[in-house]
């Protein structure tokens, strides 16, 4: 199974600040990075990446991608409505609510009857990761999942159910996106 991870500012401070999130990172096969300081800094220490945003990565995959079957854990329950009808998905399952430590078993089961081949975590910084890596550690030396990949891609899945306000191609060219979300969300 493929790990990609989305690096942000705030990845980049949990990277150096907390020990948990830094163990969850381990063993991903891509790195993405949505902001263009970050990805600048990256560079520079020649950590090979590519800048993309979790909502484009996301959007991208579903467009290009109609008969994968597709997992999206986290985002509300209209969202995934209006996801599903968007893209006209046939073999995508998703999942709302908390995921805690009693679900995951369950959860990894049911992962593991559908044989997903793209699982989308949306559940906010450091939770992502951490239940991204707890099912990538479940399935990776499983064959049938060597090419199946999982990502966490934050509230993708609300600003791609318009559930959320997305900030304007403006802000996401320069990867400054998180400016006018931490205005209206601060």
């Amino acid at each position: 199974m493929n790990k990609l991870i989305i690096f942000n500012a705030e990845s980049a401070y949990l990277y150096f600040k907390d020990w948990d999130f830094r163990k969850s990172l381990k063993g991903s096969s891509k790195m993405y990075c949505d902001s263009f300081s970050l990805s600048l800094v990256l560079k520079i220490c020649k950590i090979p990446h590519k800048r993309l945003h979790g909502p484009d990565l996301m959007d991208n995959i579903l467009k290009l991608n109609k008969n994968y079957k597709v997992i999206i854990l986290g985002g509300s329950n209209q969202a995934h409505k209006i996801i599903k009808e968007k893209y006209k998905l046939n073999h995508t399952k998703f999942y709302s609510g908390v995921i805690n430590q009693l679900k995951i078993k369950t959860l990894i089961d049911e992962i593991k009857d559908y044989s997903p081949d793209i699982i989308f975590v949306c559940l906010g910084i450091k939770k992502q990761e951490k239940i991204a890596d707890i099912i990538w550690q479940n399935l990776n030396q499983e064959k049938r999942f060597k090419n199946s990949i999982i990502v966490g891609v934050g509230a993708a899945v609300d600003f791609l159910g318009e559930t959320k306000i997305r900030a304007g191609t403006l802000w996401r060219k320069f990867g400054l996106e998180w400016l006018p979300r931490l205005l209206r969300e601060p």
